[in-house]
C-alpha cells in the first residue's frame, strides 16, 4: 500500500503507466459527482459513491485491479493489512473482483487530498467512522494490475 497525496499520483506511473492516464482524467474532471466514469476501457475507470461512515467493516482485497482511493467529502478510518496475514471468510468472486477476509490490521485517518494505492496483496477495510460519524463521498479508481 502507498499513502500519499492525490496530486502526486502521476509520479507513480513508473509502476503502472495507466496511473498517468488517471492523473490526466482527474485534472480534466476536478468536480466528479456520484457515478461511474470510464477512463481507459477496462484498464481504468473511476467510481464516486456516497455513504455514511460505519462502525463495523469488512476486510476485502482485489486481484484484477489496483485501487486508488481518496475521500472527496468527509473523513474515514481506513484499515489495512498484508493479505498474507488474513483468513478468507468469503471466496473470491471473479465477476466482482472481490474476496472477503477476517483478521487484524492497522488503521489510518483518510481525508480529502490523501490518496491510498492498494495492490492485490493489500487487504483493506474502508469506510469506518473517523473522528466523527460523517457522510463520505469517496472516489475509487480501478486500474488493471499489470500482472493480469
Amino acid at each position: 500500500m502507498i499513502v500519499d497525496t492525490l496530486d502526486q499520483l502521476r509520479k507513480y506511473s513508473v509502476m503502472n503507466p495507466e496511473f498517468a492516464k488517471v492523473a490526466d482524467f482527474l485534472e480534466k474532471n476536478p468536480d466528479l459527482q456520484v457515478g461511474k466514469y470510464e477512463i481507459n476501457g477496462d484498464k481504468s475507470f473511476a467510481m464516486v459513491s456516497e455513504y455514511d461512515a460505519k462502525e463495523v467493516g469488512v476486510w476485502e482485497a482485489h486481484r484484477k485491479y489496483v485501487d486508488i482511493q481518496t475521500v472527496l467529502l468527509g473523513e474515514e478510518n481506513f484499515g489495512f493489512a498484508p493479505l498474507k496475514n488474513m483468513k478468507t471468510s468469503e471466496s473470491y468472486n471473479l465477476d466482482k473482483d472481490i474476496e472477503f477476509f477476517e483478521g487484524e490490521g492497522e488503521y489510518l485517518h483518510l481525508q480529502k487530498g490523501k490518496m491510498l494505492i492498494l495492490f492485490p496483496w493489500d487487504a483493506h477495510k474502508p469506510g469506518m467512522i473517523g473522528k466523527q460519524k460523517t457522510k463520505i463521498r469517496k472516489l475509487v479508481i480501478k486500474v488493471a494490475h499489470k500482472d493480469n
